[in-house]
């Protein structure tokens, strides 16, 4: 299985060792209760961003939200024509954004076919006692699914999201005590005791930026952010979309420079960390990425407004926009947006997090630049045209198969984004009709095609043909 191992010890990052104990058993947080305690540390077996190498030993006979009849087991080998779905990490890269394969957690299986048996939104803290590669580990959290063979999707205090399998599961307590995420300062010493030694944590109204690069480019990121957010949070208010705040404080994590950002981001991503900019992560809830104006920790990098004037060039404003865009994953998976693992089909997600990613560094403190055409893809969507198959916007909401293919994907995030420019501006009101039903989508359920079809043709209309003919006016006049 690709990624280290709790119980293996903690993959390196520019040297800095993270091992687990002498004994074998896995990461802890200083005490020990006859077994070592790891309650609030992210699991690092990758088993949310990469597909295993293990064969997946998991059966899975599970039941809806809608209390149907158990299944039978299912065999457990993805059957052919199974979509998987929902990547750990969700990364850019340097040339258009990366084309990873994504994954379910093995548990979780080819849900096309089986559903969840519980989703709790809340409650109180569950105490679960996992044996993992030699060790055992103490998790504390939030249940969020329990599947009908035992399987588990547990939210920890650093809102870190576990997959425990029910081969792993030793024991299994519930408390009394309400779940409570750590506070900032709680988070904030965890994140320096998991990375390297220099990095230090700059916050911000919303925001961790934990860093080990100047504190200009600290600033110039939290600054980025911020800003960001409120433009985010007051566009969607506009239209009437009732947002909540983050549960947990938002984590960024800016390395120095790009190797130490590659060896960080390997662990989600594998080799393709190697090609990209900056990655959110759903399993851990954190984005990374690394000093763009490659200074690094150098002071000759003195203010914000220094590193504006670096990074407005045509090349490195593009990058710019590629770390935005994944700043505005985070900010709709924390504010209600989208739910982490829910089907929300990636035509829809991606198509938010292109609209927000044209990057205004021109004010210290409004954002003016949301919805602008982005040029870039639309150059990308105007070259798309000619070769468009008829049933291009019907493959684009009912599959996100065009994502994975790196000879369609460019195409396919170039028409999300038209599409998307398009429905916010003609049929503004359709459109966060549709998000409001998306938003409530649970986790670990998986809705097939026709599903996807018809909750689209409720929201826009059964004729999608008309809307395809209107949506290609559209995008024929944008310049």
């Amino acid at each position: 299985m690709a990624g280290a191992m709790l119980a293996a010890g903690w993959r390196s990052v520019k040297g800095h060792p993270f091992r687990a104990p002498a004994s074998g058993a896995a990461a802890y947080n200083g005490t020990r209760a006859g077994e070592d305690r790891a309650r609030i540390w992210p699991c690092r077996n990758n088993e949310f961003a990469r597909a295993s190498t293990q064969e997946d030993t998991m059966r899975h006979g599970l039941t809806g939200p809608k209390r149907r009849p158990p299944q039978q087991p299912l065999n457990p080998t993805r059957p052919a024509g199974a979509r998987e779905r929902y990547p750990g990490a969700r990364c850019s890269a340097i040339a258009g954004r990366a084309v990873r394969v994504p994954t379910w957690p093995r548990w979780l299986g080819p849900l096309v076919v089986a559903q969840v048996l519980l989703w709790a939104p809340a409650g109180a803290m569950e105490r679960v006692t996992v044996q993992r590669q030699g060790g055992r580990l103490v998790v504390e959290g939030r249940l969020v699914t329990e599947a009908a063979d035992g399987g588990l999707l547990l939210l920890a205090r650093d809102g870190a999201l576990w997959a425990i399998q029910p081969d792993e599961l030793v024991r299994r307590e519930s408390t009394d005590v309400p779940f409570q995420p750590l506070d900032r300062d709680e988070l904030a010493e965890l994140l320096l005791k998991e990375l390297p030694a220099g990095f230090r944590v700059r916050r911000t109204a919303h925001y961790l930026i934990c860093h080990n690069t100047s504190p200009a480019y600290a600033h110039w990121c939290g600054s980025l952010f911020e800003r960001l957010y409120m433009a985010f949070t007051n566009y969607w208010s506009r239209r009437g979309f009732e947002l909540k705040k983050p549960e947990f404080p938002l984590v960024a994590i800016v390395f120095s420079d790009q190797r130490s950002y590659v060896n960080y981001a390997q662990r989600e991503l594998g080799k393709a960390a190697a090609s990209t900019i900056g990655c959110y992560s759903l399993r851990t809830n954190r984005m990374a990425m690394y000093d763009l104006t490659g200074r690094g920790s150098r002071l000759a990098v003195r203010s914000p407004a220094q590193i504006n004037r670096m990074l407005s060039g045509a090349e490195a404003f593009r990058t710019v926009a590629t770390v935005v865009h994944e700043a505005t994953h985070q900010i709709a998976f924390n504010c209600g947006l989208h739910q982490r693992y829910s089907d929300c089909p990636l035509w829809f997600s991606e198509g938010i997090a292109i609209y927000f990613e044209t990057p205004d560094l021109t004010s210290p403190r409004g954002w003016r630049s949301v919805g602008q055409v982005n040029h870039q893809r639309l150059a990308r969507l105007h070259r798309y045209l000619p070769r468009r198959p008829a049933d291009s916007l019907q493959r684009l909401i009912t599959s996100d198969d065009r994502f994975r293919d790196t000879s369609q994907a460019l195409d396919a995030y170039a028409e999300a984004w038209g599409l998307t420019h398009f429905l916010l501006s003609h049929h503004a009101r359709q459109y966060v009709a549709y998000l409001e039903r998306l938003a409530q989508k649970p986790p670990a359920v998986m809705d097939d095609p026709a599903t996807r079809l018809r909750e689209f043709q409720e929201a826009f209309g059964r004729d999608l043909r008309k809307l395809d003919e209107e949506f290609l006016r559209y995008v024929a006049r944008l310049r």
